[in-house]
């Protein structure tokens, strides 16, 4: 499928939801599309107290935007740059998750 993918220079978005520390044969998830999802939500395998989840990708330019995209679009303070939204796991969450 990653190969289709590539030879129509389309972007994979994985779903490692429930795939924390997961592996494929020999990748780990998370790895292997361009942007990957994980879910904290509290019924899933690594759960928080609420909702909560994270992006990983090795892409400079998806980091970049993606991570403006959760501080209200911003890449510097007061300077939107695009239409973005509140998006970031808050101290609490994070503090619930197991390490």
């Amino acid at each position: 499928m990653l190969e289709v993918a590539r030879e129509h220079k389309l972007q994979v978005i994985e779903d490692a939801c429930q795939a924390h520390g997961a592996e494929y044969k020999g990748r780990r998830c998370g790895t292997m599309g361009d942007i990957a999802a994980f879910s904290f939500y509290p019924g899933k395998n690594l759960g928080a107290y609420g909702d909560g989840g994270a992006i990983t990708t090795l892409r400079a330019d998806l980091a970049e935007r993606y991570g403006c995209w959760r501080n209200y679009g911003q890449k510097v303070k007061y300077e939107h740059t695009l239409k973005g939204f509140n998006s970031r796991l808050d101290t609490l969450q994070a503090a619930v998750l197991p390490s």
